[in-house]
């Protein structure tokens, strides 16, 4: 009878799949955690060194920040190698394959080597020397060509320390390069004409370009595309061998200096020399205009139904050329309106039924009652200054009146807000005041002659009922009484309004009051005979 062997308790081998895995020795195993624990401790002592000198301020130039940058990652990668190499020839020659292990980690470190090479005079040459030195922009293309020859140079001697013949591939490999360049045809047609088209500069990243019906800004310039990105916030791409073909308006070179006309047509009526100024001072009076070159107005044609004018000027950056533009139009439109300069564009003939103009007149009528220097006058008159009252309109932020200059009309806010702004002799702001419908200003200057005390400026688009000198001549002429009623109220307001910034004590004041308005009035009639000449 046959007898069983015993089973072994202990197993000697464990199967993975069909092959035999031995268990390690102990000794070797001891071996390895020592090898490791010694590579864990390079590491850690070479990140210790690298932090140490990173952090010193003695290295933070530019050119360490640059490189460093560039390079910090494969740095890293060379630790890592470093440590693995340590702890590899701290193995003995039986533990593991040592002689494979140290073969590949010698031939990576070669590599690395080499990456760090490239990389470093990548940093220097494109990203320090000629962008930080020369502030010269190297369009990216030209950047990965000669990093992509370096990398393949390198690719070359790793494969010659390996034992390949890198003359045999290159010719062995000469079919296969022209089926692959057949079928790759129109993309390396991109990237050469990428290169041309680049080695001659027509734009750089940044600038502002006008590309067949598109504008945009260059946002990439690519291997095989041109990318630009519209006003709408749209990318919009171009391969390079189409760009090669196509028709390029560089809007920021020679210089971000940009012209920019606007063709503006006025009726005959108006004296040229007269619009040209409004069209000049408009373009000065708008942002991001520049003064020089000085904006030119002139005229290009006399159409069918009007002087068709041109107005040109400079801006800083062609990108904000709409915004600009219509902020000059709007400008045009406001004075034009202020100036009743006619824009004769075909138009419908509208009818307006007199009971609105009556109602219009009648809400002036009961605006120009409340106001004090013309209360005492007779209804007649004040309907005849109503009907004689102006609409205009001003922007905001746009200057009404100018302090210190002479003026000959004043205002009644319509609707809207606008502030008044006195400045002292050395130009500081020390008076505002803001106004709102039904309140007016700049009645002196009418009546007077004398200049504006105080700037008014529009706080919001503001709607206001002028009255000009000549409109306030024929009451004056007719009221021989005028004088005296406006020169009565005006006395009376200076008076109190000087007494209040005397901060005088009551009693003194009252008592030569008398004597101080009999004299103010005298001297208020004296400058409005003298202004309106009768």
């Amino acid at each position: 009878m046959a007898t069983r062997e015993p089973l072994e308790t202990t197993p000697r081998s464990l199967i993975i799949g069909k092959k035999w895995f031995h268990p390690l020795p102990e000794k070797t195993i001891e071996e390895i955690i020592l090898a490791l624990g010694a590579g864990l401790a390079v590491f850690l002592l070479l990140s210790m060194v690298y932090q140490v000198v990173y952090k010193r301020k003695v290295w933070r130039s530019r050119l360490f920040e640059i490189v460093l940058l560039k390079v910090r990652r494969w740095v890293y990668l060379t630790m890592i190698l470093l440590s693995l190499k340590v702890a590899s020839q701290m193995l003995s020659d039986g533990a593991v394959e040592h002689d494979g292990v140290d073969f590949f980690l010698t031939y990576s470190l070669v590599a690395m080597a080499g990456v760090l090479s490239i990389e470093t005079a990548s940093a220097l040459v494109y990203n320090y020397l000629l962008r930080e030195v020369r502030h010269a922009e190297v369009p990216p293309l030209y950047r990965d060509i000669s990093r992509f020859l370096l990398y393949l140079v390198l690719a070359g001697v790793m494969a010659t320390l390996l034992g390949f013949d890198v003359r045999a591939l290159v010719t062995g490999g000469t079919v296969l390069t022209l089926v692959i360049g057949f079928a790759t045809q129109e993309s390396l047609g991109n990237v050469f004409a990428g290169v041309f088209l680049h080695s001659s500069r027509p734009f750089s990243r940044g600038d502002w370009v006008k590309l067949g019906e598109r504008e945009g800004e260059i946002e990439k310039v690519e291997w095989r595309a041109t990318t630009i990105r519209t006003r709408d916030g749209d990318y919009v791409i171009y391969p390079n061998a189409m760009l090669a073909k196509m028709e390029i308006t560089n809007f920021s070179a020679p210089t971000h200096d940009h012209a920019t006309l606007i063709p503006v047509s006025v009726h005959y009526r108006h004296s040229p020399a007269k619009v040209k100024r409004i069209l000049i001072d408009c373009a000065l009076k708008t942002e991001k205009v520049k003064h020089e070159p000085r904006p030119l107005a002139r005229i290009r044609s006399f159409d069918d139904s009007a002087v068709r004018y041109e107005l040109r000027y400079f801006i800083d950056e062609y990108r904000d050329v709409v915004n600009i533009q219509g902020a000059v139009l709007e400008k045009i439109w406001y004075h034009f309106k202020r100036e009743d300069i006619d824009i004769p564009y075909p138009t419908r003939t509208v009818v307006v039924q007199r009971e609105e103009k009556i109602d219009r007149e009648s809400v002036n009528f009961k605006l120009l009652k409340r106001i004090d220097f013309l209360s005492e006058f007779p209804e007649h008159e004040i309907k005849y200054l109503a009907s004689r009252l102006k609409v205009v309109t001003f922007t905001s932020g746009e200057p009404i009146i100018k302090q210190g200059e002479a003026g000959r009309s004043f205002y009644i806010v319509k609707e809207g807000r606008v502030e008044i702004q006195a400045r002292n002799s050395e130009g500081t702001l020390f008076f505002t005041k803001p106004l709102g419908p039904g309140e007016f200003f700049g009645e002196i200057s009418l009546l007077t002659g004398e200049p504006r005390t105080a700037s008014v400026v529009a706080l919001e688009e503001s709607e206001l009922l002028r009255l000009d000198k000549d409109a306030f001549r024929k009451i004056m002429e007719e009221n021989p009484k005028a004088d005296e009623l406006i020169s009565m109220v005006l006395a009376r307001r200076q008076e109190y309004s000087a007494q209040k910034k005397a901060a005088k004590d009551a009693a003194a004041a009252s008592a030569s009051e008398s004597d101080a308005t009999s004299s103010t009035r005298a001297l208020f009639v004296k400058k409005i005979r003298d202004f309106f000449a009768y």
